[in-house]
């Protein structure tokens, strides 16, 4: 997170127009994806092990 912030305050510091394109650019196609794929990642993964666990439990208190 601390690597975001930095960037971003390397972005607004920037006096350059063009490295400030580049690093928006760089933001837009690495940084935005890899925290959407970790987010889906995340809460996909988490999804299934809590229904599979729910359905162990239904499966036990039955028995």
């Amino acid at each position: 997170m601390n690597k975001i912030n930095n960037f971003f305050d390397s972005i607004i510091k920037d006096k350059n127009p063009f490295v400030r394109f580049f690093k928006i650019l760089i933001y837009l196609f690495i940084y935005l994806p890899i925290t959407i794929v970790y987010i889906i990642v995340n809460e996909v993964a988490v999804l299934p092990i809590n229904l599979i666990a729910k359905f162990c439990k239904i499966i036990k208190s039955r028995n």
